[in-house]
């Protein structure tokens, strides 16, 4: 197993990140990446929208996970995408992470979900790179995400601002 990470996927990807993540900068996502993952292994959550300090957002967990390194708002886009290649489940991380509170505000009329907010899932696994996932799925959690997203908003849960 490697790093300690038990529901690793990908460990080609993650090994050619850690090799060619050999500076401060690279090193640093490398670091709060592993953190994420070994983090996710031992508290197993159904990801929220919204930011830190909801541990059930991806903005709340690299916020815990990054307690030495301040990483910056970049670094921390490598990281999802990290986790997103290499673990279980990672897309549906990087799904949470992608959707803002801020642009759920003006798709809350609209009906379904924005391609454009799935379209890179798609994507990924159209390139390979996401195993064992399916469109559908990609569709259907993202539905999800904004429905459980809205059932707090509406009991006034002030994590998912």
């Amino acid at each position: 197993m490697s790093d300690e990470i038990k529901n690793l996927v990908n460990e080609k990807a993650w090994e050619e990140y850690k090799q060619k993540n050999t500076d401060g900068y690279g090193r640093a996502c490398i670091k709060i990446a592993r953190r994420v993952m070994q983090y996710l292994d031992e508290n197993p959550v159904e990801f929220n929208i919204g930011y830190h300090p909801d541990m059930t957002t991806p903005h709340g967990i690299v916020c815990h996970c990054d307690y030495d390194e301040g990483i910056t708002g970049f670094m921390a886009g490598a990281v999802r995408q990290m986790v997103c290649i290499c673990y279980k489940d990672g897309w549906k991380f990087w799904l949470a992470d992608s959707i803002s509170p801020v642009s759920v505000q003006d798709w809350h009329e609209e009906e379904g979900v924005p391609g454009d907010v799935t379209s890179k899932v798609h994507t990924a696994i159209d390139k390979g790179h996401l195993v064992g996932v399916s469109k559908e799925e990609v569709d259907r959690y993202a539905a999800q995400l904004l429905e459980r997203y809205w059932q707090r908003v509406t009991v006034g849960d002030a994590d998912a601002y």
